[in-house]
């Protein structure tokens, strides 16, 4: 009996590959979303929670300088800063920043299809 996939990954798979992010693409992408999440986080700490503030600073340029070491668990810095951040700061504000992120980001994409007037 033959397998059959859902219709959606049949489509993924027959595209092409110009039309599809690469694996680097997907990364640096990750990686950017992160970094604005972090800035947001900052933003809301520096003016919420001058402590926390100061924690994910230091967590931040901790992660950073033992990822510049070579330290096996910090050799990729967004997932070694933000496992840290997840034991470090309060849950709720991480979790406040990202709504924020979400927010943000489904504003700028409505916006960039008004602006080129694509559809949904």
């Amino acid at each position: 009996m033959p397998h059959h996939q859902p219709c959606h990954v049949a489509k993924a798979r027959s595209c092409s590959s110009a039309s599809r992010p690469t694996t680097s693409k997907v990364a640096q992408l990750r990686r950017k979303r992160f970094f604005v999440l972090v800035r947001i986080l900052l933003k809301r700490l520096e003016r919420d929670d001058p402590e926390g503030y100061k924690r994910a600073k230091e967590v931040i340029r901790e992660c950073t300088k033992k990822n510049r070491e070579g330290v096996p668990d910090f050799l990729s810095l967004v997932d070694s800063i933000h496992r840290s951040l997840k034991t470090n700061i309060s849950a709720s504000h991480l979790h406040r920043s990202e709504q924020y992120l979400d927010h943000f980001m489904k504003q700028k994409y409505e916006v960039g299809r008004e602006i080129t007037g694509r559809a949904a």
